[in-house]
């Protein structure tokens, strides 16, 4: 299994190629003419491992305790997908969608995808497609299908509402439990 450490590198880094190779490439014989401001977003992704609850004060009410994820993982551990953006270019960006795949030997824990006002949707297959979870599908052998399940997710995408203006930030979460098996 990947280190989700190292997974998170590899996904900051294919995340700046695609925000490189999205950038367009500027004319070279003809002088620079000035562009107008657009949305630029920076993301980060950090992992963290849940390893109790801590009681807070209150009869029957805990806190979860987190720890960073510096080291190997075992099957049964819960971790914290945190995805922090921001908007750091010169105006505003609409339609914002914020794709985050899952990695390999993690099972998403349902109903954990939250943002503040944001609405999440899966894919089941690679991230060619995404839906609420009864619009999806999974492989049931011989040709056929069935619905799939939280293990056959391989992304989650946020819908952010409304507009995020230059400078604003915010975060996206959910969580995952480490699988035996790979997957």
């Amino acid at each position: 299994m990947r280190g989700t450490a190292e997974w998170a590198a590899r996904a900051l880094l294919a995340l700046a190629a695609a925000v490189a190779a999205g950038a367009g490439a500027q004319g070279t014989d003809r002088a620079a003419e000035p562009r107008p401001p657009r949305p630029t977003l920076a993301l980060a992704v950090r992992v963290e491992r849940l390893v109790a609850a801590a009681a807070d004060g209150e009869e029957g009410a805990s806190a979860p305790v987190l720890e960073p994820v510096t080291g190997a993982l075992a099957a049964g551990d819960e971790l914290l997908y945190t995805v922090s953006f921001e908007n750091v270019g010169g105006a505003p960006a609409s339609d914002v969608r914020i794709t985050q795949p899952l990695p390999d030997g993690v099972r998403y824990v349902p109903g954990t995808a939250v943002g503040p006002g944001a609405v999440a949707s899966y894919s089941a297959d690679g991230g060619r497609t995404f839906g609420a979870p009864e619009e999806l599908t999974a492989p049931a052998g011989g040709g056929m299908r069935r619905p799939a399940e939280a293990g056959d997710y391989t992304h989650i995408r946020w819908r952010l509402p409304g507009t995020l203006a230059p400078g604003a930030k915010g975060f996206l979460r959910f969580r995952a439990v480490v699988q035996g098996d790979g997957r």
